[in-house]
């Protein structure tokens, strides 16, 4: 959060700089700028898990330099549960996935990223969205990777689905009605005795 802060802050020391000099069409666009990244930081989520507050403020930067919408909500969870690394790639997959998506469309309301994660008794949800205009796909059947090799790619929902079962949940996923929707639900009791720890 810090290196983010001191890079939106020097690029702001030159915004301003060239405000007092810049004609007013020049001007409109510096102010829109920095209007951009209050809005960042005014999104930024605060949590007690350093590790989810570092992947929810690297991607919500990546998002607003690409014109992406993401939104969070967080609710009060305890994630200390799951090993940082699976963390990493849970959350990281999942955002991924919908960046590579919704980063190709052209329409502003295509560009779009909702995130959810919340508490039920002892299950923890993550819930991911994002607008989706293709064909619609069985609940079985894992969408194909849009990147040009899909020999070396694609693998990132199956690794979900793999550590939402080694911590004792589910994986599923709906493509339907212009909506992308994963869920991934975690049982906020560690239960990864029958799984490989080093993976």
């Amino acid at each position: 959060h810090i290196a983010i802060i001191n890079r939106k802050c020097h690029d702001l020391k030159h915004q301003l700089k060239v405000l007092a000099t810049a004609d007013e069409s020049q001007r409109a666009e510096y102010i829109a700028e920095a209007q951009k990244s209050i809005i960042f930081y005014q999104r930024l989520i605060y949590t007690d898990n350093e590790a989810l507050n570092t992947i929810l403020a690297e991607k919500g930067l990546f998002c607003q330099e690409k014109d992406i919408d993401f939104q969070c909500s967080v609710d009060d969870v305890d994630l200390s549960f799951i090993r940082l690394p699976d963390l990493y790639a849970i959350l990281g997959n999942a955002i991924d996935n919908a960046i590579e998506y919704v980063q190709e469309q052209s329409d502003p309301n295509m560009r779009t990223i909702s995130l959810r994660i919340s508490k039920n008794h002892q299950f923890v949800g993550i819930q991911i969205s994002n607008p989706y205009a293709g064909a619609a796909l069985s609940p079985w059947e894992l969408p194909k990777s849009r990147k040009d090799n899909p020999y070396n790619h694609g693998f990132g929902l199956q690794s979900i689905r793999y550590l939402a079962k080694k911590y004792g949940g589910t994986m599923e996923f709906s493509a339907d009605n212009g909506l992308f929707t994963l869920q991934v639900v975690l049982q906020g009791t560690n239960r990864t005795s029958d799984y490989d720890h080093s993976l």
